[in-house]
């Protein structure tokens, strides 16, 4: 991979955790609709934040990093993402909702690293 690309990558990274970051501070109003809807008896809000932390992964295969502190980070960043809500008045911390984003980056981890192995992606 070109240091070009590699750049413009870890500049897409950081778009994508400070987006999270974002999402995780701001306003949202009455979030009772996506907690009152339900797919497969899953709410959606859960499998929402699965889906956002899931591409953690799929930057630790593609910017080469070593994934067992990856992984270890991006659980912490998936706690922290809930947890800070706490601190806001306008937010609330739900232990399910920092389930649902530790399974996606676990979930991230199960899909991505076999494909790093099939694509023969070497890396830390």
């Amino acid at each position: 991979m070109t240091a070009e690309i590699n750049t413009k990558l870890e500049k897409l990274f950081l778009a994508y955790v400070v987006s999270i970051f974002i999402l995780t501070v701001m306003y949202i109003g009455d979030s009772n609709v996506l907690n009152n809807t339900f797919i497969v008896s899953f709410r959606a809000d859960h499998i929402l934040h699965a889906l956002v932390f899931m591409p953690w992964a799929f930057f630790c295969i593609i910017l080469k990093k070593n994934l067992l502190p990856w992984f270890v980070w991006g659980i912490l960043y998936a706690i922290g993402a809930e947890s800070i809500q706490y601190l806001l008045p306008y937010r609330s911390f739900n232990i399910s909702d920092m389930l649902s984003n530790i399974i996606g980056v676990s979930a991230g981890f199960v899909v991505f690293v076999p494909l790093k192995n099939l694509l023969n992606v070497n890396g830390g």
